[in-house]
């Protein structure tokens, strides 16, 4: 979206401190939730809270309420102040825009009312969801929220805000004489985010990884790193890049997997090493003989050591099925770049060239150290995963090879 398409909002009123920490939080939330490199959030610079990305550029407000002294959650009544006050926020930062631009403008952004109060029951929610989908015209629902204006008591109050208008049905009235009224009701929505440090604690354990143990310090840390850039800096916008690198700094602190790779997890190894796919590929390039006994059983070792400790931290919820399935897809691509460059200009037929290529290649390999997690593998388990990614048992095919045809003769029917 072109940057003179977005509105700076200069506006905002002074909040209370249960207030502020709600909007400031949903902040932190949304920085969590970056996930595409141009995603950009903002803090009290266009909204409460605002986030540019591909799809668009979108708009939160951000109400917040304690319901009583049992802080019960508290529901969204069809007069709430806050909802109302919310639209006419928006009606202002349109406004803003330049008159010919303004339908662009509101079919290319979106605005969400975010709020700890209940909004399901709400009527004008639901007349507003039967407009979105179809089910009622814009005059439908204009006539029901001019229907509410008009049975909605004038403010008794006679302070400066109630003579502007600033009232519940002052609000109304600016929907109602708002030009553009279907456009911006179509990109808006209600977003109900009852908790949201609960929501931010399971952010940071379930889809950043931190241990259950660490995340309260986790959180806390994150919090005040944020509030003190925000106020010492005036930082009040990041990218995804450089949330990135704020956020690294305590996922590297707090994750604190321990977890080590173990040695000798086999008390006894299988009988017929040679019989294995990965030691067939070795020997297929005259890395290895059936007569070289002690290698064979070195390399086997080294292979069952590498998956046995995977599986064991996976048990343990040290790490995930999913990040060993990218720690893999990282090794393969490493494989398929040095396979290519060796392999690319020889002759299937010339069979020495083969063997000294291969042999290269796994020169390469042998010397690599696979990056997992937050360290380098020891060379002995690193080449225990190339050995595994290579080799074929029942969970899995052969990923990689040494020679031109090594997919043909052992992948799927080798």
């Amino acid at each position: 979206m072109e940057k003179n398409n977005i509105v700076e909002n200069t506006g905002h009123d002074a909040k209370g401190a249960k207030g502020f920490d709600y909007q400031f939080l949903y902040f932190i939330n949304r920085l969590l939730k970056m996930a595409e490199k141009r995603d950009v959030v903002f803090y009290e610079k266009y909204d409460d809270v605002s986030m540019s990305s591909e799809e668009g550029f979108v708009y939160f407000q951000l109400k917040h309420t304690i319901g009583g002294s049992n802080q019960k959650t508290v529901n969204l009544s069809l007069r709430d102040h806050d909802l109302w006050k919310t639209i006419a926020v928006w009606i202002d930062i349109t406004n803003k825009q330049d008159e010919d631009k303004r339908i662009d403008f509101l079919e290319s952004n979106s605005f969400v009312l975010v709020t700890n109060k209940n909004s399901e029951d709400n009527p004008f929610w639901m007349e507003l969801q039967k407009y979105q989908n179809g089910e009622i015209s814009f005059d439908d629902l204009k006539a029901f929220y001019t229907k509410v204006y008009e049975e909605t008591s004038e403010s008794k109050r006679k302070d400066v805000n109630a003579q502007k208008g600033k009232t519940t049905k002052g609000y109304i009235k600016c929907l109602i004489d708002f030009d553009y009224a279907d456009q911006l009701l179509k990109s808006m929505s209600i977003c109900f985010e009852p908790n949201l440090k609960s929501e931010i604690l399971e952010s940071l354990e379930f889809n950043k990884n931190i241990p259950h143990k660490n995340v309260e310090e986790a959180y806390q840390e994150l919090l005040g790193m944020i509030r003190d850039k925000y106020y010492s800096d005036q930082k009040d916008f990041y990218t995804r890049d450089e949330f990135s690198k704020v956020f690294d700094r305590i996922s590297q602190k707090y994750r604190g997997r321990k977890f080590s790779f173990m040695r000798n997890t086999m008390t006894e190894l299988p009988s017929r090493l040679e019989e294995q796919v990965f030691i067939k590929q070795l020997i297929d390039v005259d890395d290895i003989s059936h007569d070289d006994v002690d290698d064979i059983v070195q390399y086997t070792k080294e292979k069952f050591d590498y998956i046995n400790s995977v599986r064991t931290a996976i048990n343990k919820d040290e790490v995930s099925d999913e990040e060993v399935k990218n720690i893999r897809a990282d090794v393969i691509s490493f494989w398929r770049q040095k396979y290519k460059y060796y392999m690319k200009r020889v002759n299937p037929a010339d069979t020495d060239k083969i063997i000294e290529k291969a042999s290269d290649l796994l020169n390469d390999i042998r010397n690599k150290q696979i990056f997992f997690l937050e360290s380098n593998l020891e060379i002995y388990f690193s080449n225990g995963c190339f050995y595994y990614l290579s080799d074929k048992d029942e969970e899995h095919e052969p990923q990689i090879g040494w020679r031109p045809g090594w997919e043909e003769k052992y992948k799927n029917n080798g």
